[in-house]
């Protein structure tokens, strides 16, 4: 038996609570990776979903990324929910979900950094945006 602690789908429409469940709860259910397991996942995510590079840093740096585009996100017309997951029992995802499908970021533990990459509606900040 692992000694990782479980984790079932969750489901918010809040994008506080999201981002906690992601980053307190769903991270930490599955293993840190080596950095080759992200870059190979990166390269299939560029050509599946859109996304256009990786945001790393502490927990905190990553968390106010996701954060900050989540928020921007949930006030698009047609939001619905979040869901987050874990994904291949290597890394944490939000997908937002809305009328007309989803969008969504991936997280994973690493090195100790947190990685995370978003797909193309994802959008890249100076670290001083993070903080409005």
């Amino acid at each position: 038996m692992s000694d990782k602690p479980q984790f079932s789908d969750a489901y918010t429409t809040n994008v506080v609570e999201a981002t906690e469940i992601l980053f307190e709860k769903a991270i930490y259910s599955v293993p840190e990776v080596p950095y080759s397991t992200v870059s190979n996942a990166f390269e299939t995510l560029k050509r599946s979903w859109g996304s256009t590079g990786l945001v790393e840093g502490n927990k905190e740096k990553v968390k106010k990324y996701i954060f900050a585009n989540l928020k921007t996100l949930s006030q698009e017309s047609g939001f619905r929910q979040f869901k987050v997951t874990t994904y291949g029992n290597n890394s944490a995802q939000i997908s937002i979900i809305t009328a007309k499908g989803f969008k969504a970021v991936r997280v994973w533990r690493c090195e100790n950094k947190y990685i995370a990459c978003g797909d193309e509606y994802f959008k890249k900040k100076k670290w001083w945006q993070f903080w409005k």
